[in-house]
């Protein structure tokens, strides 16, 4: 089976911020470079070096804007050029450890808020592209007042011909806010064939009239997107997630929420933007462990899981993070491809005894399946400074072991992310305490060994698998961690009214299929970059 991969130099995972900015421990640069390099060569992970992009729709046209930007980082000194779907060019060179910003904020940057995807099933030339004569890593925000989400990008050599979205439920309250996605193309006469799923057939239908049920096929060519959302005429009844993409390309899919609240009937605070670049099903693990946001209420999180395949079984089990008892535990039946659960869209609002998948979870499924964890609204818990966000969680089969990760900024001196949090999962060993200990103690951020940041964590275990956990508080900026063993993890932050996450450490690797082709060079952009073909 023929399969795209980065070649084994593109393999390293990077966050970043929205402002360059060096490595916060000069040592790491100077005496330690030698072995940061070696780490990030030999780690697959998000890199790549030619990306196409999409703005998807943050809540309406006339809030106040803040910030939409492209944030690129590298490893090694690279031209970078963003390419605008008119063919337009604009270089930057990005240093290493450093990154570059391609931003509204910023005249002559080409990407604008006219970026900002509008109009639905309508094919339109919106895709922007990004090659680099090196790998970088490339993320995306999309901030306006009090409604702020953004996703991490996923390479063109990383893509897949099959997809789910996933997002949430139309959200109408003072004004109509729909769920949808984007599909993206990256070569002429890409086919695209979407089965329209979800719930609430009958209830609503999508922006232009059609049905739960309906069937799109449309032909895109290189750099031109599609998107489909809801109406937003219905209030948690209508929700298109589960509808499957196909192509006879590969294709990128950014699924999206305008604003919503979460559970979106009866909590009256929190509304924000959602948004991830979805990863194709490919990729898609059995296995994934979490750790509930630090909102110091203990009320839980929201979670979904949709299924790939008909007929997918699993269950979740979550324990307390002190006394590590069980405090719950459901089977999970998902019967068609593409359904979802959600744990728990109940009504309610703080003060309430209706707390949701809380503490640390651990997820097991028979077929492969999709995990997404969601921050609740500030009346859930009466967590005044929380809003919804949306952000994939990395399964155990794409841990990685190295990772450059920043915070945001959002464009507004009086509305920034000041409280930053960052969740690793690492895997230890259950059977040996001292090369457990060994392997946790080598993973290192900034230079400082996790287990000195972060009390605890060499005892953190998530009971019944060998995984351990920390949650560190990190300081605006860019951080570096890495280490022997793989790990998992994911950077999300809180200002006012306003919230972020995404992955900061994730890989794409196809699982389940057996490579028996030889290496083949393929050329990917405009610009004499190849990525590797198996």
């Amino acid at each position: 089976m023929i399969k795209y991969i980065q070649s084994i130099f593109l393999v390293m995972i990077l966050s970043f911020s929205f402002v360059n900015s060096s490595l916060a421990n000069e040592e790491l640069l100077e005496g330690g470079k030698k072995k940061v390099i070696n780490a990030m060569v030999t780690n697959q992970n998000s890199m790549g070096r030619y990306f196409v992009l999409a703005l998807p729709p943050n809540d309406d046209p006339q809030q106040p804007a803040q910030i939409a930007a492209i944030f690129v980082a590298a490893s090694e000194r690279t031209k970078v050029t963003l390419i605008s779907p008119l063919g337009t060019r604009i270089s930057k060179i990005c240093q290493p450890f450093k990154t570059v910003v391609f931003s509204s904020a910023a005249a002559g940057d080409l990407f604008s808020w006219s970026e900002e995807i509008w109009n639905s099933e309508i094919i339109e030339p919106r895709g922007w592209a990004l090659e680099s004569e090196k790998p970088i890593s490339v993320y995306v925000i999309n901030s306006k007042s009090v409604s702020t989400d953004g996703y991490l990008a996923i390479p063109v050599a990383a893509w897949g011909k099959e997809y789910y979205h996933c997002a949430f439920w139309d959200f109408n309250e003072s004004r109509t806010w729909s769920a949808g996605f984007i599909v993206m193309a990256a070569e002429d006469n890409t086919k695209v064939d979407i089965k329209l799923g979800g719930k609430g057939r009958g209830f609503a239908k999508t922006d232009k009239g059609r049905d739960i049920g309906d069937q799109i096929k449309v032909t895109l060519m290189k750099g031109e997107t599609y998107m489909v959302m809801g109406d937003g005429n219905s209030r948690q009844a209508f929700d298109l997630s589960g509808t499957r993409i196909l192509a006879n390309k590969n294709i990128g899919v950014i699924s999206f929420h305008q604003r919503t609240m979460i559970p979106s009937s009866a909590v009256t605070n929190g509304r924000d933007h959602l948004c991830e670049f979805m990863p194709p099903v490919k990729t898609w693990g059995k296995r994934y462990n979490t750790v509930e946001l630090k909102r110091d209420k203990d009320m839980g999180d929201y979670f979904r899981a949709t299924a790939s395949k008909d007929n997918t079984n699993g269950t979740v089990k979550w324990y307390d993070k002190s006394s590590k008892k069980l405090i719950s535990q459901q089977d999970i039946s998902i019967r068609k491809a593409g359904d979802f659960v959600e744990y728990y869209n109940t009504s309610a609002t703080a003060p309430h005894d209706f707390p949701s998948i809380r503490g640390t979870s651990v997820w097991e499924f028979d077929q492969p399946t999709l995990l997404i964890q969601y921050s609740y609204s500030a009346n859930w818990d009466n967590a005044g400074e929380y809003d919804p966000m949306m952000f994939l969680i990395t399964p155990t089969e794409q841990y990685t072991k190295a990772t450059i990760f920043q915070t945001p900024r959002n464009g507004s001196g009086n509305n920034e992310y000041n409280y930053n949090l960052f969740n690793i999962i690492a895997i230890g060993d259950t059977t040996d305490q001292t090369n457990s200990f060994k392997l946790l103690n080598s993973i290192k951020l900034d230079g400082a060994r996790v287990s000195d940041l972060a009390a605890g964590f060499l005892l953190n275990r998530i009971p019944g698998t060998d995984q351990f956990w920390a949650q560190i508080l990190v300081t605006p900026g860019p951080h570096y961690i890495f280490g022997d063993t793989p790990f998992g993890g994911y950077i999300y932050g809180f200002s006012s009214f306003d919230s972020y996450g995404w992955p900061a450490a994730t890989a794409y690797k196809t699982l389940g299929e057996v490579d028996t082709l030889p290496p083949i060079p393929v050329p990917v952009g405009e610009c004499g970059i190849f990525e590797i073909q198996t």
